[in-house]
């Protein structure tokens, strides 16, 4: 998956606040955040104003009194821009475990719980590389590696308990294995076309920022803008990898006798990368998107 991102750092320093607030630096990237977040003039100058010895009362106060604006309703503003950057991650509250027993926030976590308003997993950012990226979607796609090895596991037990693996046919042992081989075929390519997006960006393009981004089971290339043709490239670059990519891996088993019911799945779950040219999906839409 390909996403585009106008690279704007926020401040390198660690901005605390007496209130157990910590604003760390990171990149703030719409399409990720699924949001238009942006923070005014008044709201950055708070940010840069506010450190530890200050609190935000007295900060929004002085911002107030310069803009002729009402002290309590800058406060309030910036608590909702505050709830605002904490919901979509870029903010990272410290609380005491006291002070999240709280009538209030523990209203609040109900009032979530109930309304399906899971908090979204933390971005995480990694470097442009092909050891980076498969380091990435491992770390993606961990509870289900695992979920495939154990379902293995149990598969081997089960054969081994039958008597397989002490017979002529002990062979089919390998069959317990084919879940976790095929979550893992998955995975890999998966990886194929990350990795198509960022071999199209070092050939293209390799002067441009990019970076590897996971957030929870969503795995992405970030980028600077390219210009229109480039772009479109390093779009179709992916899913076409990603098609080539399984279908190699599916060759590639077909060559283990055991692991032959697999190659099929993989060969055809490759033509899945082709949804990617949809307008509606990350790719599609850099494929797609029309230029003024």
């Amino acid at each position: 998956m390909l996403v585009q991102e106008d690279l704007d750092l926020w401040p390198s320093d660690v901005v605390a606040f007496n209130r157990g607030v910590v604003l760390e630096g990171d990149l703030l990237i719409d399409q990720l955040t699924g949001t238009r977040l942006s923070l005014n003039g008044p709201a950055v100058q708070l940010l840069a104003a506010v450190d530890g010895k200050t609190s935000v009362e007295d900060c929004a106060s002085l911002i107030a009194a310069e803009h002729g604006w009402d002290s309590t309703r800058v406060t309030n503003d910036f608590a909702a821009v505050i709830d605002n950057l904490e919901r979509y991650s870029l903010l990272h509250i410290r609380r005491s475990f006291l002070s999240r027993l709280q009538r209030q926030n523990i209203i609040t976590a109900l009032s979530r719980l109930l309304s399906l308003d899971w908090p979204r997993p933390p971005l995480r950012r990694y470097p442009p590389n092909l050891l980076s990226l498969t380091l990435a979607c491992l770390r993606a796609t961990r509870w289900g590696l695992l979920a495939g090895m154990i379902v293995s596991c149990l598969l081997a037990l089960v054969f081994t308990m039958q008597g397989l693996g002490q017979t002529a046919n002990g062979w089919k042992l390998a069959y317990a294995f084919l879940p976790f081989i095929l979550f893992l075929a998955l995975v890999s390519h998966i990886i194929f076309h990350e990795a198509g997006h960022l071999a199209a960006m070092n050939l293209l393009a390799p002067q441009s920022s990019k970076y590897v981004l996971v957030r929870g089971l969503r795995i992405s290339v970030a980028h600077s803008s390219l210009g229109p043709t480039t772009e479109r490239a390093v779009a179709v670059a992916g899913p076409l990898a990603g098609l080539a990519g399984a279908q190699f891996i599916g060759l590639a088993l077909l060559a283990v006798p055991e692991m032959s019911a697999v190659a099929p799945v993989i060969n055809l779950s490759g033509f899945l990368h082709l949804y990617s040219f949809c307008p509606w999906t990350a790719d599609g839409r850099m494929i797609w998107k029309r230029r003024p």
